[in-house]
């Protein structure tokens, strides 16, 4: 992550590397060589938003020194105080790809229209955080899939071939395009489960909580052309007769018998109820009083087969998940799959299921589609035989899956709570692929993406317990494995060595962490430092690492040593610099490091003691400049604190440190002031409405003014802008929630 000494990026490569995230000049000019020329110091040259405004910041140089008259963003006058030195203007975004482009005009005429431009995604995010039970609709008619979101209170719909997020209905405004506020009126969500669509209608009907308390169901209709909320039943007012709704616990339509198919009750007394839609009136379908078989001792989900009037449902026993069929002309109930107490035979071969969410029926193919959120995979049920398949495939694992829907014969659709947009997966292969229009870059996900560094023109990110090593495309966020070997590498963090193109990562899988150097020239990772190779103590538990160019030594700190430990990168030998022998406060959990450029002075952040940590690199001596001394208890400003610091850069222009936390409550970067040890957060940031409160490694861009940070729950590089404090994400392929 570091070009030179402690991951500043220079000038010099900043200019070279970032160029097109600066967003540099066409070299087109509409009348005449000389006009002036402009740069985009932010955004970068491609981006994501979810903000409906951009505060764009560049500067403009006449080159044979005429005045600059006229800068302008999409035909919009800049507000400059130097002339156009430095400028910014705020812009409107508008939904989708929005190109920023600068113009020029100097005192002579000379104009160019295409001095620089950037192109900023803006897209209505946050998408899913929380799938109701059972949340999922295919709209084949409308190919497009409807999934109730409990957390946002809101109905959304998915364009399957776009992944373009509508909403249909919410209770407050949840993005700054379409959905700054409410939309539909009427009842407000409160804990919706079991949506179906009523097609004839043009509508969708939910079960619903009709108070906080939680003590009081009915059924929902949200108008899927106005996003209108009514309520169509209200178990206090349920007018009809028939059997006493006790609780309602899920949900099916049977339009061809314009009926409510419900099952309800507590404990062991659950039931299945037809319910008119019109009259309500109810009668008893199956239960205790009604058909034979197993019983109903729980309700995970059930679907209808409405053609031969008959309900497929999901029950514990004490002999593991029962999947049940229920015939609605008799009330009878057989087991489809599982094992069966009466004659002690296992129904179905295949994996036991543990905790089903959604279950739906395919007619066709005579399959269930039922997804476990346990286990956190799909199975196919055959209801002939009772087997039971596992879907496993390539593709974005399942996190918390909440549901799931055929998709015609081969494919289906499913939802899952921590992946921010339906998943399209292959019934033949098991295969998964996110809806697409939800990310910027192409390529492979990152999985647990731990550390950063520039090499080269490109941004290496290391990439944990997946073994990659991943290429970042500095112009698009396009992601590259170049190292994709999980049973090899387990790589933290990282560092860069640009003069002999190379970079450090620390492999943590093996007999001892190693020490390795990748060769820019042919993409290989070779151990420089490590059990086999180099003398001096064994590295135990390295974090943070910074190349030192000018002395040719890499400097890491070691939180299982207590010390701060230089490498000669030659023969790999291991040097204390700086442990709890050294004068000073002693280390406890040092995890984050940066070093002056003339490599005679460290910064270690400890994420215990919570202190910042000036190490003399010539005698080890340490001494604290902010935060609290454990043994004297003197106080150099603990306003945040540094609990959880991951990684540091140092900003020597300034003057300062900028450290990242991860699980910080208090913010994920901190600035602080070496001259006080001042303490100055970053303001709080949410991408996505989620907020980060995670980053794992900072690079320093000082010839832009802004901070790359790599967010490892949300896997994304994001992009801090230092003057406006605005922030935008240049390489992420989905967001996980908290």
């Amino acid at each position: 992550m570091n070009i030179t000494v402690s991951k500043l990026t220079s000038a010099f490569f900043v200019a070279g590397l970032l160029s097109a995230c600066g967003g540099g000049g066409s070299g087109e000019q509409g009348s005449g060589p000389s006009a002036p020329s402009a740069t985009i110091a932010f955004p970068p040259s491609q981006s994501l938003t979810n903000d409906n405004t951009m505060t764009v910041r560049g500067s403009a140089q006449d080159a044979d020194g005429s005045t600059i008259t006229s800068v302008q963003v999409n035909g919009a006058d800049v507000e400059t105080n130097d002339g156009f030195a430095t400028w910014q203007i705020t812009v409107p975004l508008a939904l989708g790809e929005n190109n920023l482009v600068v113009s020029t005009q100097d005192a002579e005429g000379n104009i160019d229209n295409a001095a620089a431009s950037a192109v900023v995604h803006a897209r209505p995010l946050p998408f899913l955080k929380n799938v109701a039970e059972s949340g999922l609709i295919v709209d084949t008619a409308n190919n497009r899939a409807l999934v109730m979101d409990n957390t946002q209170d809101a109905l959304m719909a998915f364009d399957l071939s776009s992944g373009e997020r509508t909403v249909i209905s919410s209770t407050r405004g949840l993005d700054q395009f379409e959905n700054q506020v409410a939309k539909g009126s009427g009842e407000n969500f409160i804990f919706a489960q079991f949506p179906v669509l009523d097609s004839e209608n043009q509508r969708v009907l939910m079960m619903e909580k009709l108070n906080r308390s939680f003590t009081h169901d009915g059924i929902f209709a949200v108008d899927l052309n106005t996003g209108e909320r009514s309520i169509v039943f209200d178990e206090n007012q349920p007018g009809g007769s028939g059997p006493t709704i006790t609780l309602l616990r899920a949900l099916q339509l049977d339009p061809d018998r314009n009926r409510f198919v419900i099952m309800e009750g507590v404990n062991t007394k659950l039931r299945l109820l037809s319910m008119n839609r019109d009259t309500a009136v109810r009668s008893l379908l199956s239960g205790n009083a009604r058909g034979s078989g197993p019983t109903f001792t729980s309700l995970d989900a059930f679907a209808l087969d409405a053609d031969n009037n008959r309900a497929f449902a999901t029950t514990h026993s004490d002999n593991g998940i029962l999947i049940l069929e229920v015939d609605l002309d008799t009330g009878n109930r057989t087991i489809t799959s599982g094992f069966d107490a009466d004659s002690e035979t296992l129904i179905g071969s295949g994996p036991t299921l543990s905790n089903p969410k959604s279950i739906e029926f395919n007619p066709l193919s005579g399959q269930l589609l039922i997804a476990d959120n346990s286990l956190n995979a799909l199975f196919l049920v055959d209801v002939d035989t009772g087997d039971r398949i596992q879907l496993d495939g390539d593709g974005a694992p399942f996190v918390r899956l909440a549901a799931a829907e055929f998709l015609g014969n081969h494919q289906a659709v499913a939802v899952d709570s921590l992946l921010e947009t339906p998943v399209i997966v292959d019934l033949s292969t098991g295969d998964r692929a996110l809806l697409p229009n939800n990310a910027i870059g192409s390529g492979p996900r990152f999985q647990d993406p731990h550390a950063f560094a520039i090499q080269n023109n490109r941004l290496l990110v290391s990439d944990g317990e997946s073994g990659r090593l991943f290429s970042v495309d500095r112009e698009n966020g396009d992601r590259t494995p170049l190292l994709n070997d999980a049973s090899r590498f387990n790589l933290q963090g990282m560092t860069s060595d640009d003069t002999n193109k190379r970079s450090f990562v620390i492999n943590t899988l093996g007999e001892a962490p190693q020490l390795m150097a990748f060769d820019a020239n042919n993409d290989t990772l070779t151990e420089i430092s490590g059990p086999s190779v180099g003398s001096g103590p064994a590295l135990v538990d390295p974090q943070e690492i910074v190349f030192n160019s000018q002395l040719n030594r890499i400097l890491l700190v070691d939180r299982g040593l207590q010390a701060l430990v230089s490498i000669n990168p030659q023969n790999g030998e291991r040097t204390v610099l700086s442990d709890n022998n050294s004068d000073g406060v002693d280390f406890d959990f040092p995890t984050a490091l940066a070093v002056n450029a003339a490599g005679t002075q460290a910064f270690v952040a400890d994420a215990f003691l919570s202190v910042l940590f000036s190490v003399d690199l010539n005698t080890g001596s340490r001494t604290i400049i902010s935060g609290e001394n454990p043994d004297t208890q003197e106080v150099i400003d603990n306003e945040f604190g540094l609990i959880g610091a991951s990684s540091m850069v140092l900003d020597e222009v300034n003057h300062r440190v900028f450290i990242s936390t991860v699980g910080s409550e208090s913010g994920p970067i901190v600035s602080i002031d070496l001259a006080n040890g001042e303490q100055t957060q970053l303001p709080d940031f949410s991408l996505s409405g989620v907020k980060v409160f995670e980053v794992a490694d900072l690079i320093l861009d000082q010839e832009n003014k802004r901070l790359l940070a790599l967010n490892p729950n949300q896997r994304s590089v994001i992009v801090v802008d230092l003057v406006t404090e605005e922030r935008v994400v240049v390489s992420w392929t989905d967001i996980s929630s908290f």
